[in-house]
């Protein structure tokens, strides 16, 4: 019989292994809290680079921007309202561009061979940052800036569109400090239509590489594909995404003084004032990173509200045209955040034997 302890008549050998098991218990507790705290702290530096980089991302920044298209990347840009938006938001872009009217890049870039031919219809120089001049194409490809936005359109083939692009990237990369640009797509819109006809067109055409360049869902996604297989690398704005989202939403419910999606034109095929504001806050969202949310109705900006342009956003529907843009737009800002708390969330927890 072994020697008690105490009064309570314990075994001596028992107390030895209630304390050895009280010990190791202890132990485990030790390198339990430690490894939670050491994921807690590694979870708090990710969220801290985390949060920078997001602050970073919506803080201002001073970039310069090129435009090559037609009268719809006008529709942004008329009377500087894509960079009048951006400074209200906090961001300082200053846009140049080259704007041929009624013409596909095959076209604008035929005609920058003809002396004789017409360059441009509309001033190089934006009203709102008059001093930022790049020029035509073929002499702003010799200066710095930090990224280049092209417009393709009707009368030239899907692939002729997608070769002219190729070339214009090639020729800004003859500038070295170029060669790291960010390049943009202006996805535009279709022929105006009313809600459903508009979103069968939008998501139904069947673009073939041989035939005529119609804007639609599958025409940007060959038109990228195409690139990305290339090597080149380009982001959508995705503006004629979002007319097709409004169109579908309108199908329900009005936005506003939205009821039908024919008010994003003020003719066919031209954006209205409404149009013209969602292109903007769809691109705005796309080039800076910030949300499509931080900007102003487009009651704001007199760029948004010009005689003969048709429709001009009330305020709710200006809220709800920044809601689809936001939801369409790449990068989503929202969809990131949420993407890094699940991430933080798998980091901290991927022990979770630990707890057991």
């Amino acid at each position: 019989m072994g020697f008690v302890a105490g009064r309570i008549g314990i075994p001596v050998s028992f107390g030895f292994t209630l304390f050895e098991t009280s010990k190791n218990d202890f132990t485990r507790q030790i390198k339990m809290g430690t490894s939670i705290f050491r994921h807690f702290s590694l979870a708090v530096v990710v969220s801290s680079l985390f949060l920078s980089c997001v602050a970073e991302t919506a803080s201002a920044q001073n970039r310069n921007g090129y435009f090559v298209g037609n009268s719809l990347s006008w529709d942004v840009l008329n009377t500087g309202g894509f960079e009048s938006i951006a400074n209200q938001a906090g961001q300082n872009l200053r846009i140049s561009q080259h704007v041929r009217c009624n013409s596909p890049l095959t076209a604008t870039i035929a005609a920058s061979m003809d002396p004789n031919a017409t360059q441009t219809c509309v001033p190089t120089a934006s009203s709102f940052s008059s001093s930022f001049d790049l020029g035509q194409f073929n002499n702003a490809f010799q200066q710095d800036f930090d990224f280049l936005v092209l417009q393709p359109f009707f009368d030239a083939t899907l692939q002729e569109e997608i070769d002219s692009a190729k070339y214009l990237i090639d020729q800004m990369q003859t500038n070295q400090n170029n060669a790291n640009n960010e390049v943009y797509l202006y996805a535009t819109w279709s022929w105006r239509k009313s809600n459903a006809s508009l979103n069968s067109i939008w998501n139904n055409f069947d673009a073939k590489l041989d035939q005529e360049f119609v804007p639609s869902k599958s025409t940007y996604q060959i038109f990228q594909n195409e690139l990305a297989s290339a090597g080149y690398d380009i982001t959508l704005i995705k503006a004629g995404h979002a007319f097709s989202a409004v169109a579908e939403e309108l199908q329900n419910a009005p936005l506003g003084n939205l009821s039908d999606s024919t008010q994003l034109y003020r003719d066919n095929i031209h954006g209205s004032n409404a149009g013209r504001y969602l292109a903007s806050a769809v691109a705005f969202q796309t080039i800076t990173g910030q949300s499509a949310m931080d900007i102003g109705d487009a009651t704001d900006f007199s760029q948004y509200a010009i005689n003969f342009h048709g429709t001009v956003a009330n305020n709710e529907a200006s809220a709800g045209l920044r809601r689809i843009a936001n939801a369409t737009a790449v990068p989503e800002p929202t969809s990131n955040i949420v993407m890094a708390i699940l991430f933080l969330s798998a980091l901290v927890f991927r022990h979770s034997s630990i707890f057991g």
